[in-house]
């Protein structure tokens, strides 16, 4: 739905019901996956943090929740902390490919470009349909000085999502 007070009622019974499945069921990480996912949704990060942490008590290697916390902590700028979530993610799954793009796009923050290409570069053997990764790797390359590639990566990604261009 579209309506903003609808959707907060529909976050509010799901943070319920999964509050009583963990309840239920203590163990039981997608429910508390889900519920820190409506939490967030909600604008509540602490608490969609604090679920979250609940989940990596019972499977510590989850590499969606540790990619989910990473965008938390990367969108309150806590880049460490952020940068230390991607990492685990990918570790734990190496084939995942939203967590290479997000742990892409943290080592840019920190001016570490060769890394964060290489992290590009691993997204994108995982995800060859997705214009961002191109796009991040194009602008990326431009910051380290290498036209050829930039323009390479920059016109596929303009080709597969032409509002990119700007």
């Amino acid at each position: 739905t579209e309506n903003m007070e609808e959707k907060m009622k529909y976050l509010d019974g799901a943070i319920a019901e999964f509050t009583r499945a963990i309840e239920i069921y203590p163990p039981y990480t997608d429910a508390y996956d889900q519920r820190g996912l409506a939490w967030f949704r909600k604008g509540e990060n602490d608490k969609a943090l604090e679920s979250y942490k609940g989940a990596l008590k019972y499977n510590p290697n989850k590499a969606t929740t540790l990619s989910n916390m990473g965008a938390i902590y990367f969108n309150k700028g806590d880049f460490q902390k952020a940068m230390e979530c991607y990492q685990k993610a990918v570790a734990a799954f190496p084939r995942y490919a939203d967590a290479w793009l997000n742990l892409g796009s943290t080592y840019a923050t920190f001016g570490k470009f060769k890394e964060a290409i290489d992290a590009y570069l691993q997204s994108v053997k995982y995800d060859n349909e997705n214009p961002m990764i191109y796009y991040y790797l194009g602008i990326t390359y431009q910051k380290v000085g290498d036209v050829a590639n930039a323009k390479n990566y920059l016109e596929t990604a303009y080709r597969m999502k032409p509002e990119l261009r700007k």
